[in-house]
């Protein structure tokens, strides 16, 4: 069943989850790269410029009405 099958996978993946134990500067630096920006790219302009899937004329939801 779809339901079970879903159960097994999340506790299989909770399962192989992994943990780094760091001590408290390094957590600190961490959380802060976090907190930046990325830097510019090219790829990163690339992707920015795509439009959304529900962005896209003429989808199924703009034809309604």
């Amino acid at each position: 069943m779809p339901v079970e099958n879903s159960a097994t996978t999340a506790v299989e993946t909770l399962l192989i989850k992994k943990s780094i134990i760091v001590g408290p500067k390094a957590y600190l630096l961490f959380l802060n790269r976090l907190d930046l920006a990325p830097a510019p790219n090219t790829a990163l302009q690339k992707t920015m410029q795509i439009a959304a899937s529900w962005e896209h004329k003429g989808d199924l939801h703009s034809r309604a009405s």
